[in-house]
């Protein structure tokens, strides 16, 4: 899962550019200051495609 990162209101400047990954578990949370607004879209757009990748393949897994 990924969510904005809570520090980029603290963070002058990074709003835009934060984000965290969310793992299920004991694992620590990854939280991720990207070089730009664009470069941040892009590493949440890939990794939300990989998220949904692993969701079909579990459900197509489970259905056989």
């Amino acid at each position: 899962m990924l969510i904005r990162c809570a520090m980029a209101a603290k963070l002058k400047g990074c709003r835009n550019r934060c984000f965290s990954f969310i793992f299920k578990g004991r694992r620590k949370n990854l939280d991720l200051i990207a070089s730009s607004k664009e470069e941040a879209k892009k590493w949440v757009s890939g990794m939300e495609k990989v998220m949904i990748g692993m969701h079909n393949l579990n459900r197509q897994q489970n259905s056989e």
